[in-house]
C-alpha cells in the first residue's frame, strides 16, 4: 500500500509542477548511425563552435534526431540545427539546445 501512494504523490507532484516526461526508446539502425556520425564530425570540424557545442548529445531515434545540450549563442544552437538537417534529410530533427 506504501508504495502505491508514494507512486501517487509522485505522479501528482511532477503533474503540478509541469514537467513533462517521454520515455523515448531509441530504435538505432545503421542510417541513424551514419546521421550521427556525420553530424559529430561535422560539429567537432568547426572550430567556430564553442567547447560546450562540441559536447552536445545527439540521440537518434526512429525517423528523428534529438539535440539536447547547452550552446553559447542562439547562433551556434541555429548552425547546429542546420548541420542535423542538412544530414537527416527525410529525418525530423528535435532541437532542445539551450544557450
Amino acid at each position: 500500500m506504501e508504495v502505491s501512494k508514494n507512486k501517487f504523490l509522485i505522479f501528482i507532484l511532477l503533474f503540478f509542477s509541469n514537467l513533462t516526461f517521454a520515455i523515448i526508446k531509441p530504435v538505432v539502425t545503421n542510417h541513424n548511425e551514419d546521421i550521427t556520425y556525420q553530424l559529430r564530425n561535422a560539429i567537432l570540424s568547426d572550430s567556430e563552435l564553442s567547447k560546450s557545442a562540441h559536447l552536445i548529445k545527439i540521440t537518434p531515434v526512429k525517423n528523428a534526431i534529438i539535440l539536447e545540450g547547452h550552446v553559447a549563442s542562439r547562433a551556434e544552437k541555429v548552425k547546429i540545427e542546420n548541420l542535423a538537417r542538412a544530414r537527416a534529410k527525410k529525418n525530423k530533427v528535435y532541437n532542445r539546445l539551450t544557450y
